[in-house]
C-alpha cells in the first residue's frame, strides 16, 4: 500500500479510538488482519498489536475449539492483506465471535493494476470475516 493509503487507513482507525472498545493507553491490543507497513503505523499510533506467530496457514477443528484468545485484544482491524490465510479468518472471526469490534480500513471490493485488471481488495477480507463471525 502506498503512505498515503496507510496513513488513511491510520486515520479510520484512530477515528475508532473514541469507541470504548480501543484504549491504547489501558494495554488494550488490536488483532490485525493486514500488511507490516499498515502495523508499523498502528503500533506507532500507540496501539498494541496481537502477535500470532504461528507459520501454519490452516486450522483443523480441534485447533479452532481450544484457540486460546488473548483477553486483552477488544478490535479486529482490517486492511488488505496479501498473505491472508484461513488460519487468520478463523483467529479473527474467534475474535469477533467472542465480541471483538471489527474495524476496516476499506471496504473496496477490487482494485486495478497497472494493466487495468482487478484483484481483491480488502473488502473481500472483511467480508470473509463477516461471514464467518
Amino acid at each position: 500500500a502506498t503512505k498515503e493509503r496507510t496513513t488513511l487507513a491510520l486515520l479510520i482507525l484512530l477515528h475508532h479510538r473514541e469507541v470504548p472498545h480501543l484504549a491504547s493507553n489501558q494495554g488494550d491490543r488490536i488483532f490485525l488482519v493486514g500488511e507490516l507497513g499498515f502495523r508499523n503505523e498502528i503500533e506507532a499510533a500507540g496501539f498494541i498489536v496481537a502477535i500470532e506467530d504461528s507459520p501454519q496457514t490452516t486450522m483443523t477443528d480441534n485447533e479452532f475449539q481450544s484457540f486460546k484468545l488473548d483477553p486483552l485484544v477488544k478490535a479486529v482491524v482490517v486492511g488488505i492483506d496479501l498473505s491472508f490465510s484461513y488460519r487468520r479468518l478463523c483467529i479473527a472471526s474467534l475474535y469477533v465471535q467472542a465480541g471483538c469490534k471489527l474495524i476496516a480500513s476499506n471496504k473496496d471490493r477490487n482494485t486495478t493494476n497497472r494493466k487495468g485488471d482487478y484483484h481483491p481488495g480488502g473488502g473481500c477480507i472483511v467480508k470473509a470475516i463477516e461471514t464467518a463471525s
